[in-house]
């Protein structure tokens, strides 16, 4: 069975996405992923926020019409509307069965 190619591609920019929150990737990539609240924030100092416990990835400023067609500004987007405990498996194998039957149900 084909699978449409928008699937595809939300699954495989969420699985990069986890891979750089878990520090399973280059550097250079997970330091471009911030996590909200006590997540990683280094402004939070200290204080717990729903964002923060959700694991959610702050959104980063666009400031023209082609940085929301970036990787990271869409990378954001999809990770952030995953469900809390898919985002919050720490398991790469649980993540890819989680996120497989998300995507593709």
């Amino acid at each position: 069975m084909n699978k449409p190619f928008n699937k595809v591609a939300n699954y495989s920019t969420a699985l990069m996405t986890f891979k750089a929150i878990q520090k399973i990737c280059p550097p250079y990539l997970s330091k471009r992923f911030i996590l909200c609240g006590n997540g990683g924030d280094p402004n939070a100092q200290g204080v717990n926020t729903r964002a923060g416990t959700e694991k959610k990835i702050r959104k980063q400023r666009t400031r023209n019409k082609f940085d929301s067609k970036t990787f990271l500004h869409n990378a954001t987007n999809i990770w952030n509307e995953l469900p809390v405990d898919l985002r919050q498996t720490k398991s790469l194998v649980t993540f890819k069965a989680k996120l497989k039957s998300h995507i593709f149900q």
